[in-house]
């Protein structure tokens, strides 16, 4: 479904734009309607545009937690494997737990 566009007007604005046009003849209110419809035109176009823009960063930011979840996971079993002592493998998988849980609220976050 499409949102129709608020220009922001007040309703009072609205009305005096209304008035002001009955009070043009036709060719003229014809001329400003085109200017009118042009504009609009346009920042439909923007708005579009920015929508675009702002779904592709969602999606490159979804794709680099994705890929940071499974780089880190991995790293820190490398780092668990590497070490000796058991506390410091439990502090290494707290630290783990940490990261991927953050990771996870942005994925869970999205758009």
């Amino acid at each position: 479904m499409i949102k129709p566009i608020n220009l922001g007007l007040t309703e009072r604005q609205n009305l005096l734009l209304q008035r002001a046009r009955m009070k043009l003849d036709w060719s003229q209110r014809k001329r400003i309607d085109r200017g009118y419809d042009a504009s609009l035109q346009r920042r439909a176009r923007s708005i579009v545009e920015r929508v675009k823009q702002q779904r592709a960063l969602y999606a490159a930011a979804d794709n680099r937690a994705r890929r940071a979840l499974l780089l880190v996971a991995d790293a820190y079993d490398k780092i668990v494997e590497a070490s000796d002592v058991a506390a410091d493998q439990a502090s290494w998988r707290e630290r783990q737990y940490r990261v991927e849980s953050e990771l996870k609220r942005i994925l869970l976050k999205g758009p």
